[in-house]
């Protein structure tokens, strides 16, 4: 519970998601300990909720809560992390492509590639698609909405969301100089 409590904090801080944007989990076992909906990560004390991956969740738990819990069925994942990083926001609404490449070298070695999935009203569906993309790639970015990371720990999926966001502010500036070269 301490990670949790810990990285929400730290997702708040270093402007990775906002007020009661973004959510996040860790599997335990056959559980799933997940951040209330609505709650503001950097306030999380008395805020989580726990269920089993099999049973239907409290009311009360992340509008995201069937991403994460396919996420946790088809990847190793032990921890799920989703923000609403700016820059990852951003770029995920002019990008063309199916996906983001890194332009710094530290980046592309953790991500040699950023998916791009198309948001869809319909939770289950959305869920399907950002965990296939997580079956092959540590993160991706949902469009207009931010991105997801799974990690084997709270401190893994945290480290993807910061790579991802730094991934596309350098993608962004080099773009805007480019472009006042032209």
């Amino acid at each position: 519970m301490e990670e949790i409590l810990s990285f929400g904090k730290k997702m708040v801080a270093q402007k990775l998601t906002y007020a009661g944007m973004g959510n996040i989990s860790k599997r335990v076992g056959k559980e799933i300990i997940i951040s209330r909906r609505g709650s503001m990560l950097d306030e999380l004390e008395g805020n989580l909720i726990a269920f089993r991956i099999d049973e239907q969740p409290d009311k009360e738990a992340s509008s995201d809560t069937p991403i994460h819990r396919e996420i946790y069925k088809k990847t190793d994942a032990k921890s799920v992390l989703h923000g609403h990083a700016p820059y990852a926001v951003a770029l995920s609404l002019i990008e063309k492509g199916n996906s983001i490449k890194p332009l710094d070298f530290e980046s592309a070695v953790v991500l040699n590639e950023i998916p791009l999935i198309d948001s869809k009203e319909d939770k289950e569906a959305l869920a399907k698609d950002v965990a296939a993309a997580l079956t092959k790639n540590r993160g991706c970015i949902v469009r207009g909405h931010g991105p997801y990371t799974k990690g084997k720990t709270v401190e893994e999926a945290f480290t993807i969301v910061a790579i991802i966001e730094h991934a596309c502010h350098v993608k962004y500036l080099v773009d805007i100089m480019k472009a006042g070269k032209e």
